[in-house]
């Protein structure tokens, strides 16, 4: 594959070497990830917005169970959650001039400097997420979530 000076997309990098780029984002990005303690992640290539189901809670039971008699059954009621996706992130130039004199090292040191930027900008909005929440003191019919 020949050199391409501006690259536009993915689609000009292979696909061993897109691979081995995204690897090293995940590991070197993963120092922190506040949001992994709150949430769990879903992956859907190409989405527009992403859509899951949240349970409410059941209600606190006060009286103690009988052994002769069956439990009561609680319904559970799905809200449709949806949340947009946004893009964030920066992007670092490097040059065939720098990439030789380093051998290679600016390479290296830009997948790096772009990963950290990333896993911190991803805690950076994570955080703010969880402050709202908590400033909010949202309470729904069961009590505080």
């Amino acid at each position: 594959m020949a050199f391409t000076v501006n690259l536009t997309g993915t689609a000009q990098v292979s696909d061993i070497a897109r691979a081995a780029w995204d690897k090293a984002f995940i590991l070197e990005s993963t120092q922190a990830q506040i949001m992994d303690a709150f949430a769990t992640k879903k992956v859907v290539a190409g989405a527009e917005s992403i859509s899951f189901s949240r349970y409410g809670k059941i209600a606190v039971d006060t009286t103690p169970l009988v052994e002769t008699e069956d439990v009561d059954s609680a319904s559970i009621d799905p809200t449709k959650v949806t949340f947009l996706v946004k893009e964030y992130g920066k992007a670092v130039t490097t040059t065939e001039l720098a990439s030789l004199v380093t051998g290679g090292e600016v390479d290296v040191a830009a997948v790096r400097l772009v990963a950290d930027h990333m896993g911190r900008t991803l805690d950076a909005l994570a955080l703010a997420a969880l402050l709202v929440r908590i400033l909010a003191n949202v309470t729904d019919d069961s009590g505080p979530s």
